[in-house]
């Protein structure tokens, strides 16, 4: 398992406090919620980062030396625009099974361990301003955009361009997305009408880019593992000497994810969910980091932990969560990001994600709505109507 440090950097203070080692764990899906500004995607650009320089250092595109420069540090974090969040006294620290890396004093140090284990994954960061892929001139607007979005645009231009995702439906309203190469246009269409992107509604130029790209990197990786198969053992053992010395092929997607709800309707919230969470159990290996507000988004997560729970112990739970969108609890990380420090909202007494942090807000407002009923009540020309109901219930007859 992958685990996170962060002290002093940005809205990040003291960090995980409720952890004795001051470390979060990176789950097969990994969940962060909290208030605007309060350091949940500070926390996911960091460790898409330090994954990105894990990999970046494994596989030989970049030698320890070079990543241990304070010019390659500040290259790493203005990609994110986090640079500025970076103190004297910022401390981080990514542990995994093959590396261990850590920044202190404004300065990053690699230890590599198991490095010949180590296989590639496909690293994708899906920004919340994803939606304006469908409505800027990508090419020629590319110097206006932050580097990430710049990344983000030629990934998703490869992505368009594919075969891989001609005429798929989109798991909102059943459309299908294609691309009119002809117009330079990704399409919706359906059986009464179809519409350009940049023309659709806010929520699909959200919900499109997302589920284009982890639907592209998800089919692709499994496309590649469906053609590696071989004759014998001894071809199966030339490759693999092969793909030791280079580690040409992706073999698994980590996906990380601000808010997947941006823009939509509830129902659209809980079927892009479910779509991402089916793609993250395409391989056991793959990683879903997601950042949200959304207590639809986390209530239909916990109802996927209580159906694998359930289906583990026998029930059919799979007649009312798809088995494919299932998740162990276990294989779960949920933390809440809120002044300076890193909570973790995991009840395991029930094995769910605590809502309360999000879903607080619900409480709030009904018992606003309670006191304004009492208030309303309280009012001397009800007085009557309560008599009235007092002395005469209502299963008297008359």
């Amino acid at each position: 398992m992958t685990k996170l440090r962060i002290k002093n950097f940005g809205p990040i203070g003291k960090g995980a406090t409720d952890s004795k080692d001051g470390f979060i764990d990176i789950s097969n899906l990994t969940l962060f919620v909290g208030s605007q500004g309060a350091g949940k995607s500070t926390v996911a650009k960091l460790f898409s980062s330090l994954c990105w320089v894990e990999k970046a250092v494994l596989v030989g595109k970049k030698t320890t030396k070079e990543v241990e420069t304070l010019t390659f540090l500040k290259n790493l974090l203005s990609y994110q625009r986090i640079e500025s969040f970076l103190k004297d006294e910022s401390e981080v620290e990514y542990i995994s099974d093959f590396i261990h890396i850590t920044l202190s004093h404004k300065k990053l140090s690699i230890k590599t361990k198991n490095a010949e284990k180590y296989i590639r994954p496909q690293i994708q960061y899906l920004p919340s301003e994803r939606n304006l892929v469908g409505i800027v001139d990508r090419f020629a607007q590319l110097p206006l955009l932050p580097d990430s979005m710049q990344g983000f645009l030629y990934v998703y231009d490869e992505v368009i361009n594919s075969p891989e995702v001609q005429n798929s439906v989109l798991p909102i309203e059943n459309l299908s997305v294609h691309y009119n190469k002809r117009k330079n246009k990704v399409e919706l269409q359906s059986e009464r009408y179809t519409v350009s992107l940049n023309e659709a509604a806010s929520g699909f130029q959200s919900a499109v880019p997302l589920f284009l790209v982890t639907k592209y990197f998800i089919d692709t990786i499994k496309k590649r593992r469906v053609e590696l198969k071989f004759k014998n053992v001894n071809e199966q053992k030339e490759f693999e000497k092969v793909l030791d010395k280079n580690k040409a092929f992706n073999s698994y997607f980590v996906n990380i994810v601000e808010e997947p709800e941006q823009n939509l309707f509830p129902n659209s919230q809980k079927n892009i969910i479910q779509f991402l969470l089916s793609s993250l159990n395409e391989d056991g290996q793959n990683k879903l980091i997601l950042t949200t507000h959304s207590p639809y988004i986390l209530e239909t997560i916990n109802n996927s932990i209580y159906a694998a729970r359930l289906q583990e112990e026998g029930f059919k739970a799979d007649a009312l969560v798809r088995e494919q969108e299932q998740i162990d609890y276990d294989k779960v990380s949920a933390y809440v990001v809120k002044n300076g420090e890193i909570h973790s909202i995991k009840a395991d007494d029930i094995m769910q994600i605590d809502p309360k942090e999000i879903d607080g807000c619900s409480e709030e407002i009904n018992t606003v709505y309670s006191k304004l009923s009492e208030m309303e009540f309280s009012d001397g020309k009800y007085e009557w109507q309560r008599l009235e109901e007092n002395l005469f219930p209502a299963h008297c007859c008359f």
